[in-house]
């Protein structure tokens, strides 16, 4: 079977940065108002110059953005024991028993079928990455032709043994929600079960995770799997954003069987926890989750300034020139 894009669906929040660092950019390469007095005051720069000060910035609000949304989401040495590891060819304990959200209960091979399946863990109160990474893999879901349900199943299997079934369908619902696609739910399971069951699929996956009893959330890494037909795991998507083509790429190969090649491991770690430890680590985080609002703010009333201004000084020039 042959996978094919259909689009390139971009995630919002970056479309977003890029029109603010696109904005910059044109500011700095057009002319602007510096007073009252200076109507057109030619400081421009080379549009080489802007075009890199526009990446530069946007680079720089993506970064920042991340820093207010999830400061606690950190590297190995602050949650150890967390990791991807990438374990190609490594089949799933089939035999692990698991809840869908209807109650159903069976075996984890029960849902798998003769389609490759995508496979995402996570859970549904986590209170920042796992709802990323879900969007993530959806958005490149949906810029295949091929449907789910039809050419490839998802398998989303929470690692909170104790989470209500309300969670669970609302989490699954959502994602579903989100794909769009006609009858993609019947082949799109949101699976429950035990701490055991959990830990065996988690640990054949290479999903290493642990329970934070302080904060009662879990420290995971973020991505997804590719699974093929009879469990075998052929390809591993590390990190938030992933590249359709890739993924399609991937499904394709599960589905003859095939295994793929390790790739870069980008670990990003969901724990909402004291990233920075010592009696001033919640002080630590306060005051830099301030400074970088503060700085996002004032880049944007200085952008919007400019722009104010530049308008007022044309809209000034415009009725000059009418009563002359």
């Amino acid at each position: 079977m042959k996978f094919r894009l259909i689009s390139t669906e971009k995630n919002p929040p970056k479309l977003a940065l890029v029109w603010i660092g696109n904005m910059a950019a044109n500011l700095l390469a057009t002319p602007h108002v510096l007073s009252r007095g200076q109507a057109h005051s030619h400081m421009s720069l080379p549009n080489g110059v802007a075009k890199k000060f526009g990446s530069s910035l946007r680079a720089f609000l993506l970064f920042s953005i991340l820093m207010m949304a999830i400061p606690p989401c950190s590297g190995v040495p602050v949650v150890p024991g967390v990791s991807f590891e990438q374990r190609l060819g490594e089949t799933l304990p089939l035999d692990a028993r698991f809840r869908d959200t209807d109650g159903n209960e069976r075996a984890l091979g029960g849902w798998f079928k003769d389609k490759p399946v995508v496979l995402w863990f996570g859970y549904a109160r986590c209170p920042q990455l796992c709802s990323v990474v879900s969007e993530g893999m959806v958005s490149s879901l949906r810029a295949l032709e091929p449907t789910a349900g039809k050419n490839f199943d998802v398998i989303m299997v929470s690692i909170d043994p104790a989470e209500p079934a309300t969670d669970s369908r609302h989490t699954r619902n959502e994602a579903v929600g989100h794909y769009g696609r006609k009858d993609a739910s019947a082949g799109w399971h949101y699976l429950t079960g035990s701490e055991e069951a959990i830990k065996r699929t988690a640990e054949a996956a290479g999903f290493h995770f642990t329970y934070d009893p302080r904060s009662k959330l879990y420290a995971h890494p973020s991505g997804f799997l590719v699974v093929t037909p009879q469990g075998q795991i052929s390809a591993y998507f590390p990190g938030v954003d992933f590249s359709p083509k890739e993924v399609a790429a991937a499904i394709s190969r599960a589905g003859r069987n095939g295994i793929g090649q390790k790739v870069v491991d980008l670990l990003l770690v969901c724990f909402r926890g004291e990233g920075i430890s010592g009696p001033y680590g919640r002080l630590i985080w306060r005051v830099l989750s301030i400074a970088v609002a503060l700085t996002v703010m004032s880049l944007a009333f200085g952008i919007g300034r400019m722009l104010w201004l530049e308008r007022k000084a044309l809209r000034q020039s415009n009725e000059k020139g009418t009563a002359s």
